[in-house]
C-alpha cells in the first residue's frame, strides 16, 4: 500500500500491507506541535509497542520540530484554491475503487450543499486512501473523530474509530450542545477520556458509557529526577509553567504574589511560557513594583523546564481553565509541592490533600492557599513524595503506552459497522 498527501505531489510513502502488526492511523489537527507533545509521545510509544503508525493531519505543525523521517505523514485539509480542488476532482472522475467511494463526499444529497465546494471530497479522498491500510483510526479531539464518523456514515469509510477527548474539544461540545457530536456517538467503537471528570462530561453529552474508557495523559517519569524539598533558608522560589494566555491565569498568580510580598513574605516567582498576554503581564509586574521578584522566562525547551522544576521550591497552577495539566504532573514527579486552582480534573489528581486545591479565578483563594502551603514547610518532603507516587502510579508513559496499545488492539477486533 502507499500513503499519499493529496495536497502535495510526489509525497508517497510506502507501507507494507503484508505486515501483521496492528496498523493505526493517528488523526490530528497538526503534527508535530510544541504545545501537543503528548501526541508525538503517543506516536512514539505505540511504535515502541510494535504498532505500525501513520499520521493523518489537517496541516503540518511547528517548523523546526523533527517528527522523525520514518513516521509517514499525510495532510488531509483541502487547499484554499477551488480551481485546484476541481482539477484534482476531474482527474479522479471515471476511476473506481477508493476514488469512487471518495466521490460520495462530493454529492450534496449525502453531504449537503457544501459538498459542491469539494472540501469534503478532498478530505474523504485522504481518509479513503489510508483506510485500506489501517485497522483503527485513532482520532485526537472530537472534531477529528466527528469528521471520520461523518465519512463512515456517508459510506466513504468502513472504519473502526477511536476518539480521545482532551480540553478544548470537551469545552466546545458542552458549549454547542451534544448534537455536534451525535454522528460520532453512533459509530465510534471506543471513546477515551483523560480523567474521571472528562468521562462524566462525555456521559452527560450522550456518549454510551459502555464504550468510554479512562486513559490518562502521562509523562516520562524516568526522565524526571526527584528532589526532596526542605530546609529553605532564603527567598522561597515559586514556579508556573504555561502559555501566556487568559485561561492560564498568570495574572492571578502575580496578584497573589504581590499581596504576599506586601505582607512581608520573602519570595520570587518565575513563569515559563510565551503568548499574547506577555505585554499585559509585563505592565502588571512593573505597576506592582515586582520586577525584582517576578520573571517571565519565555518559552523553554523541555530539558530546561525540568532543570527549573529542580531549582524551585513550590509550583503554582493558577489556571482558569484546564483538564489535566501536564505541567502539574511533571512538577509532582519532580517532588515539587503544588498549589492549584480547582479546574477540570485537578482535584482528582491532587486528591491526597484538599488544601492544595483552591477556588479558581480568585486572587483571595490563591493567596490564602499559597500562604498555607508556605507555612507547611515541614510537610513539603511528604507532599513531594506523595506527588511522585501518584504520577508513578497513574501517569507513567511507559505503562500508559502499553495500555493504549491494548485498547487499540481491542478496538481493532470489533467488526466494522457494529458500534
Amino acid at each position: 500500500g502507499s500513503w499519499v498527501d493529496p495536497g502535495r505531489e510526489g509525497s508517497e510513502v510506502n507501507v507494507s500491507s503484508t505486515d501483521a502488526r496492528l496498523r493505526v492511523t493517528v488523526v490530528v489537527d497538526s503534527f508535530p506541535t510544541l504545545s501537543e507533545t503528548f501526541i508525538a509521545r503517543h506516536v512514539q510509544g505505540l511504535r515502541q509497542s510494535g504498532v505500525q503508525v501513520q499520521v493523518l493531519a489537517a496541516r503540518e505543525g511547528d517548523a523546526g520540530l523533527g517528527r522523525g523521517s520514518d513516521v509517514p505523514l499525510t495532510l488531509y485539509a483541502a487547499p484554499r484554491s477551488f480551481a485546484r480542488r476541481l482539477t484534482a476532482f476531474v482527474a479522479d472522475l471515471g476511476k473506481g475503487g477508493v476514488a469512487r467511494r471518495a466521490r460520495i463526499a462530493a454529492d450534496p444529497r449525502v453531504m449537503g450543499m457544501r459538498a459542491l465546494r469539494l472540501g469534503y471530497w478532498w478530505e474523504a479522498r485522504a481518509f479513503a486512501n489510508i483506510a485500506a491500510n489501517t485497522d483503527v483510526f485513532f482520532c485526537h479531539y472530537g472534531n477529528n473523530g466527528r469528521l471520520a464518523a461523518s465519512l463512515e456514515a456517508a459510506g466513504v469509510l468502513e472504519a473502526r474509530i477511536v476518539t480521545m477527548f482532551h480540553g478544548y474539544d470537551m469545552r466546545a461540545a458542552m458549549a454547542r450542545g451534544a448534537d455536534t457530536l451525535r454522528p460520532l456517538q453512533g459509530v465510534g467503537v471506543l471513546f477515551l477520556a483523560i480523567s474521571e471528570w472528562s468521562r462524566r462530561r462525555l456521559v452527560e453529552l450522550g456518549f454510551p458509557g459502555d464504550r468510554i474508557r479512562i486513559h490518562r495523559v502521562g509523562v516520562d517519569v524516568a526522565a524526571i529526577p526527584f528532589h526532596e524539598r526542605s530546609g529553605v533558608r532564603r527567598a522561597i522560589r515559586l514556579l508556573s509553567v504555561g502559555r501566556l494566555v487568559e485561561e492560564k491565569g498568570h495574572d492571578l498568580g502575580i496578584a497573589a504574589v504581590a499581596r504576599l510580598v506586601a505582607d512581608g513574605v520573602d519570595l520570587s516567582y518565575s513563569i515559563v511560557g510565551e503568548g499574547p498576554k506577555r505585554p499585559a503581564l509585563e505592565r502588571m509586574i512593573a505597576d506592582a513594583g515586582l520586577r525584582d521578584r517576578v520573571t517571565l522566562l519565555g518559552a523553554r525547551r523541555h530539558g530546561e523546564v525540568l532543570e527549573l522544576l529542580a531549582d524551585h521550591d513550590l509550583f503554582v497552577l493558577p489556571s482558569r481553565d484546564e483538564v489535566t495539566p501536564v505541567s502539574l504532573m511533571e512538577a509532582a514527579a519532580s517532588g515539587l509541592p503544588a498549589i492549584a486552582t480547582e479546574v477540570g480534573a485537578v482535584r482528582e489528581f491532587l486528591d491526597w490533600d484538599d488544601a492544595l486545591v483552591v477556588d479558581s479565578d480568585s486572587v483571595d483563594a490563591l493567596q490564602a492557599g499559597l500562604r498555607g502551603l508556605i507555612e507547611r514547610e515541614q510537610e513539603w518532603p511528604v507532599l513531594g513524595r506523595m506527588g511522585r507516587a501518584r504520577v508513578e502510579r497513574d501517569h507513567d508513559n511507559r505503562q500508559l503506552d502499553r495500555e493504549l496499545s491494548d485498547l487499540l488492539a481491542g478496538a481493532a477486533s470489533v467488526p466494522t459497522g457494529s458500534a
